[in-house]
């Protein structure tokens, strides 16, 4: 089920923000993102592009890593085997993205649109391409990500 309402506002708030930061070739986000081997550009035409779906509300089968099935239930057991829900998920084959309310902000629709132009990169691949390290990631997960991103400015 795609976003409506107020999660569509929201969706779109940030989206809007994320261009304009994307689009900024001065903007500390793009200058960050381009050092590291991305096209801000690239990713400002995906998110364009995007259209977003409810994870909570969604019933249609789909698959995000070894997780196969109804997407609400699988973003539940997501929360379950890793103690916390996931703000936003792309799928397997990279033509869907998925989001909860927490995940309605600039950094985490950068974030999860990089997946859709690099369908298959994992998280922990994507933080080390961004300059993370691996103990980094391994304690903090997909939320390394965002916190690099916003530190980066790209919020």
């Amino acid at each position: 089920m795609v976003l409506f309402g107020q999660q569509l506002v929201d969706f779109n708030e940030a989206r809007n923000k994320a261009i304009k930061l994307l689009g900024d070739p001065e903007s500390d986000c793009a200058k960050f993102l381009k050092s590291h081997g991305l096209n801000p550009v690239e990713l400002a035409t995906s998110l364009s592009a995007l259209i977003p779906y409810d994870a909570l509300q969604s019933t249609n089968i789909d698959s995000f890593g070894v997780f196969v099935g109804r997407v609400k239930d699988i973003f539940k057991q997501i929360a379950i085997s890793s103690g916390s829900m996931p703000d936003a998920a792309v799928n397997n084959s990279g033509t869907s993205a998925y989001f909860t309310g927490t995940g309605l902000n600039t950094t985490i629709e950068i974030h999860e649109t990089y997946h859709l132009i690099r369908p298959g990169i994992s998280d922990a691949s994507f933080y080390q391409q961004l300059g993370g390290n691996s103990a980094d990631y391994s304690n903090y997960g997909p939320r390394a990500i965002n916190s690099l991103l916003e530190k980066e400015g790209c919020k």
